[in-house]
Parts: C-alpha cells; sequence; structure tokens
C-alpha cells in the first residue's frame, strides 16, 4: 500500500469517529494532520517512489548539480544535503565515478 492511500485512510475514518463522538480534539488533530500531508506531499511521493517494488537504486552520474556537490563535499554532508540520496546510490555513484576516471587515464 502507498504511504499516501495509507494516511489518508487512517485520516478519513479518524474524521469519521470523531464525527460520530463530536470529538473536537480529534477534529482539531485530523485537519491539522491533513494540513501537514499536503505540505509534505512532495516528501511522501519520494517516499512511494522508494517503496515500490520496481524501484532499483541508481547512480545520479549524469545530474551535474549533484555531481558538482558529490567532488566537493564529503559523503556526510552530502547525504545531509541530499536526505533522498541513498548511502546506497551514493557508493554506486562513487563506483561509477571511479570506473569512468580510470577509463580516461
Amino acid at each position: 500500500m502507498e504511504l499516501r492511500k495509507a494516511i489518508s485512510l487512517v485520516l478519513n475514518e479518524a474524521e469519521t469517529s470523531a464525527l460520530g463522538d463530536s470529538n473536537s480534539k480529534v477534529l482539531d488533530s485530523v485537519t491539522l494532520l491533513h494540513d501537514f500531508f499536503d505540505w509534505v506531499a512532495d516528501d511522501v511521493k519520494v517516499w512511494d517512489k522508494y517503496m515500490a517494488d520496481e524501484y532499483r537504486m541508481d547512480s545520479f552520474i549524469e545530474d551535474k548539480e549533484r555531481m558538482s556537490d558529490f567532488h566537493e563535499l564529503s559523503k556526510a554532508e552530502f547525504l545531509n544535503k541530499y536526505p533522498f540520496t541513498t548511502e546506497e546510490e551514493y557508493n554506486i555513484t562513487r563506483i561509477e565515478d571511479k570506473n569512468l576516471t580510470d577509463e580516461n587515464i
């Protein structure tokens, strides 16, 4: 199940329950969470992409901006700057970058 659908399902169930009980605290909480969910919608899309069965780790060797930072930053700094880049993707890119460098020597 996608994270987006799971969150929507839980929020809708909580809202339905709260409406039946006239529980204003739960309704206020549901409203807050809906607002938060809208705010992080792009992050949820990324999460869903990472969790999809067909997702596979790739290098980002062709991403000029990330590669510029890749050569300038330490691994920790890079992963902190790009939180949706996994360490495995970083390592795959490091190997590919090294192979390309070795080929050009």
